[in-house]
């Protein structure tokens, strides 16, 4: 301190390539300071922040702040472009031995495997819809494997990436060329609405015939699933009025045989009513009140 000198320490450490973190300490006859900065890096700039805080000799004060920004310009100096080859270099070996370590795993091989079969499928539908000459839905079923959520760890796999490329090249070669035959949304369209103008004719059956032509195209249809039920519904209830009306109708004509003494024939209508309702107990009755009239 006699002297009047100061002793200086720094430290800079690289959190990223383009990322730096300094810090550093200054002390000597009647000054103390401490430091911390950071620069950042991209390129031809650069940004460079720095603190400095008195620690004694200076009262009063919360320190010191410097911000500088630079830019490089005209060619680089053949070390500067040799540092930055090397650090590009050293990223690209490293991300290959990622890679490489990742398609080591058993557990990613069998994402990829699982990824490439749903793509295939989706792919192969889109070859057979183009051969039906349905183009519409070719190129929806080609936009889903362009458009597949394919897990990172398998993006850059060869034989998906041949896949998607494959189907992009399929969409631009059909442009917006119309199908040579409805597509499956047309015909479902088509067989809905014939199957709703059945129904509203009360022509239950037919209009059930229709909506599972739909589901034949599209088993998960939810509205043609209920539209089939709500028609069956109907369906059994026209059956059960049927059944009631032909019993009223038996029953009826038995009544008026046993009235006229016509007993074999009462008994013939009785026996028609138990045939549609095996539970009737009057007319179960009444047939052997008609055959002890017999005897």
């Amino acid at each position: 301190e006699e002297a009047g000198g100061s002793v200086k320490l720094g430290a800079e450490a690289d959190v990223l390539s383009f990322f730096r973190l300094r810090g550093g300490l200054e002390y000597g006859a009647g000054i103390a300071n401490v430091s911390a900065g950071a620069s950042y890096r991209m390129n031809l700039f650069s940004f460079d922040y720095a603190f400095t805080l008195p620690l004694g000799g200076v009262e009063q004060t919360l320190g010191n702040h410097w911000i500088g920004l630079s830019v490089r310009f005209g060619e680089l100096s053949e070390q500067v472009v040799a540092a930055e080859q090397s650090m590009r270099e050293a990223e690209a070996a490293g991300a290959r031995e990622r890679a490489d370590k990742e398609k080591k795993d058993p557990r990613t091989e069998k994402i990829r495997q699982l990824t490439l079969k749903n793509m295939k499928r989706l792919y192969l539908r889109a070859l057979a819809a183009e051969k039906r000459g349905e183009y519409e839905t070719a190129r929806r079923e080609h936009q889903q494997v362009i458009v597949y959520n394919v897990p990172a760890v398998v993006a850059d796999d060869a034989e998906i990436k041949e896949l998607i490329a494959k189907s992009k090249e399929a969409q631009g070669q059909h442009g917006d060329r119309k199908s040579a035959v409805p597509s499956d949304v047309e015909r479902m369209k088509k067989h809905f609405t014939s199957a709703t103008e059945l129904y509203a004719q009360e022509k239950y059956e037919a209009a059930v015939k229709e909506w599972r032509k739909v589901l034949a195209i599209d088993p998960a249809h939810r509205l043609s699933l209920a539209k089939i039920a709500q028609a069956e519904g109907r369906i059994a209830e026209l059956k059960e009025q049927d059944k009631l009306k032909k019993m009223k109708e038996h029953f009826s004509k038995a009544t008026s045989y046993y009235i006229k003494g016509e007993y074999s024939r009462a008994i013939s209508e009785w026996q028609k009513v138990l045939a549609l309702d095996p539970t009737h107990e009057l007319s179960r009755q009444k047939i052997i009140q008609a055959q002890e009239q017999l005897k």
